[in-house]
């Protein structure tokens, strides 16, 4: 109970964790304040609490389909919303004298979304609790464990792309970006095989001798680029054209605001 609590509590914190630190060292040096984190986690909590008290109820939405299709659209919301934060992120270093209000509202929106989940997760996973009271202190124990580990990688995360140079800060930081997206369209297309929404296949190869994926680098790995060990042929799929079109609009945001901003330049006297 205690091993169990620590990895999974570890996986959803991670995932937050690593998503606020990113964006966090995105906007360093851009003057906007963090107002926005404060608004953006008081809205997560709350839509968890929301979504696990009404669990039941969601479960048995599409005939008992309700909790994987939810699920699977909330990941998908986040990919679409991280879509739109990496346009706005251009916009932010290129053109740095327009309005920025969108982007601090698509930073919310990307962590309340991700906080709903996540947290929804970890408060489901401690109902659980109520009807097995003799491992409740093991899995307390597990959870602070797991969460302090958690927020432990995040910050020395933040603390890394901190030390780089801003231009380059930036670009890794679209590039975690990039691929926490496609994590995310990768496991609610899983959530979409389980409910029978997409075809199931067997996996393309299995790395679990290599990196296990209950393993502290396991679920590192899960939480930043969405490492799974036997992944199906659609799932590889999937994650790489999402890739591809994170690319795609990162690419097309570039040239816009890069060509709206030497537009700029010269029309100054």
């Amino acid at each position: 109970m205690l091993l169990t609590s620590v990895i999974i509590v570890l996986r959803e914190i991670l995932e937050a964790a690593l998503l606020i630190a990113t964006l966090l060292a995105a906007i360093r040096s851009s003057g906007i304040g963090y107002h926005w984190l404060r608004m953006s986690i008081s809205a997560g909590i709350v839509g968890a609490l929301l979504f696990a008290w009404q669990l039941r109820w969601i479960s048995n939405l599409n005939e008992g389909l309700g909790y994987e299709l939810s699920n699977a659209a909330l990941q998908v919301l986040i990919y679409i919303v991280i879509l739109v934060l990496i346009s706005q992120l251009f916009k932010l270093y290129l053109c740095p004298e327009k309005n920025h209000k969108p982007l601090l509202f698509f930073m919310g929106l990307a962590l309340s979304l991700s906080m709903v989940r996540e947290g929804s997760e970890i408060l489901i996973y401690f109902s659980s609790f109520f009807h097995h009271q003799e491992g409740l202190s093991s899995g307390v124990i597990g959870s602070i464990i797991g969460a302090g580990v958690g927020f432990s990688f995040g910050a020395l995360f933040y603390f890394l792309l901190s030390a780089l140079r801003q231009s380059l800060a930036l670009i890794v930081a679209l590039g975690l970006l990039v691929l926490i997206g496609a994590s995310m369209c990768s496991q609610a297309s899983m959530l979409m095989m389980q409910a029978d929404w997409l075809p199931s296949q067997p996996p393309l190869w299995n790395t679990s001798s290599w990196i296990a994926e209950p393993s502290i680098t396991g679920q590192l790995l899960y939480a930043l680029i969405g490492y799974e060990a036997t992944p199906s042929p659609l799932q590889v799929g999937i994650y790489t054209g999402s890739v591809f079109i994170s690319l795609l609009i990162a690419l097309v945001a570039y040239h816009f605001y890069s060509s709206a901003s030497h537009r700029e330049v010269n029309i100054e006297p």
